[in-house]
């Protein structure tokens, strides 16, 4: 059997044995911290080897023109019996407060 370089193997989307090259796929059970070694042992060929979790962090941006001079667009969040109303702006998630219709 041949031996593959420890480095083939990382970054991958399944748990790779290092030995044999099966995969399989990952579960919540396998997750541990970023960079947390776990030990597996492989289903194949019945071998130990170590994998690490790596977790790739992605951002996502939107214009909020109300955050820049524009107008906030309002809705209805809240509103009790006695009076009571909070509207939130749908685009910055800004609250304002009415009680009896007057804003406190």
């Amino acid at each position: 059997m041949t031996e593959h370089d420890e480095y083939d193997y990382t970054y991958q989307k399944k748990i790779t044995c290092p030995y044999c090259l099966h995969e399989r796929e990952g579960d919540c059970d396998d997750y541990g911290e970023q960079d947390s070694d776990i030990q597996e042992e492989c289903q194949e060929c019945g071998k130990a080897f170590i994998y690490t979790t790596d977790y790739d962090v992605t951002f996502c941006s939107r214009r909020v023109p109300c955050l820049n001079g524009g107008t906030c667009e309002w809705r209805t969040s809240y509103e009790s019996n006695l009076g009571h109303k909070i509207e939130t702006c749908r685009m910055c998630g800004k609250e304002q407060r009415f009680l009896n219709g007057e804003r406190v």
